[in-house]
């Protein structure tokens, strides 16, 4: 058994030092004739052979290794997957659970400020009729034109269980997006790039040049 795997790392080592030379010989080519182009394509076919060696060679140890690392990662999801799955669920009814808190916490604060306000601006009227009975209708006037500012209200925070902490994340919703500006755009290139194969050069689209790299192929 060791004598067959010492042979096979010999020869594996033979035919990458084969490919490393052909490699060399490939970075080291210029093409300008048609005598270059034509020595150029039987390096090309020379790549491929030696690339099509090469994999021959790894593509077994490469399957196994890709087989097993697939086994341990089942193994690893088979029970993790299940509990981040279950932490979501529950970090997302407590989320909402929070989130309505928060609404509710809101407009007990809105409402507590408005009576606030309703309070204030009764307070000024009563002022205002003191001063207009007392004859002052010059103070009365400044009272009434003065803004009337409320004590700020703030409701109590929601109260978070133990041990948990919150964090905001904001998302959005599009409602019409044909108001989004043109900023916050992004071009499709995978739908451009289907449209300019199948036009080729009579592709016309404002904004787009096509252009066309000749590719290589050899038999």
């Amino acid at each position: 058994m060791g004598a067959k795997r010492a042979m096979q790392d010999v020869h594996a080592e033979s035919v990458k030092i084969a490919a490393l030379a052909c490699i060399t010989k490939a970075k080291a080519l210029a093409v300008t004739s048609a005598e270059d182009a034509e020595h150029a394509t039987a390096i090309i076919r020379d790549l491929k052979f030696k690339r099509e060696r090469w994999l021959a060679l790894v593509e077994p140890v490469v399957k196994g290794a890709n087989e097993a690392w697939k086994k341990a990662v089942a193994m690893r999801d088979s029970i993790a997957k299940p509990l981040d799955e279950a932490e979501r669920y529950v970090k997302g009814l407590v989320g909402s659970y929070m989130d309505e808190q928060e609404r509710q916490r809101r407009e007990a604060e809105a409402a507590a400020q408005a009576e606030a306000q309703r309070l204030a601006d009764e307070q000024r009227q009563r002022e205002i009729e003191i001063l207009q009975a007392a004859g002052e209708q010059e103070a009365a006037e400044a009272v009434a034109a003065a803004p009337v500012v409320a004590p700020v209200v703030v409701a109590a925070p929601v109260v978070k269980p133990a041990g948990m902490s919150t964090v905001e994340n904001w998302k959005f919703r599009l409602i019409d997006p044909t108001l989004i500006p043109r900023e916050y755009l992004s071009v499709d290139e995978v739908k451009l790039g289907r449209i300019v194969r199948a036009l080729k050069g009579s592709t016309n689209i404002p904004g787009l040049q096509a252009y066309c790299e000749t590719g290589v192929r050899t038999r």
